[in-house]
């Protein structure tokens, strides 16, 4: 389910290290965290430098999600590029997660 992020919303923005991998899920974790001190309605995990996103990466941000909405947080994910846009479009995750594009891109179609 997706759900909308309310524009008065607090919101914290995070950047995951380039690759989304099993070796840097820990420094996300303890950024998510510090973060959590701010008390935020949405924890936006901002993706457009991401290079990489494994298997690992995709089922940490699930569980992520999971545990902070138990806490009444919105996980979001902002500006993905397009190899992560894909991978979130070919797990289905694109429905899962609140996705934020710059108005740019949205309706640009594809470049093969």
């Amino acid at each position: 389910m997706v759900r909308n992020v309310e524009p008065q919303a607090k919101t914290v923005e995070l950047t995951p290290p380039s690759n989304m991998n099993l070796q840097s899920i820990a420094p996300l974790e303890q950024a998510i965290e510090g973060a959590l001190a701010h008390k935020p309605d949405v924890i936006m995990i901002k993706m457009n430098e991401l290079v990489s996103i494994d298997s690992v990466g995709l089922n940490w941000l699930l569980a992520m999600q999971t545990q902070l909405a138990g806490l009444g947080i919105v996980l979001a994910i902002k500006n993905p590029n397009p190899l992560v846009r894909d991978i979130l479009t070919a797990t289905r995750l694109d429905h899962r997660f609140k996705i934020e594009q710059p108005e740019e891109t949205i309706g640009g179609g594809r470049h093969a």
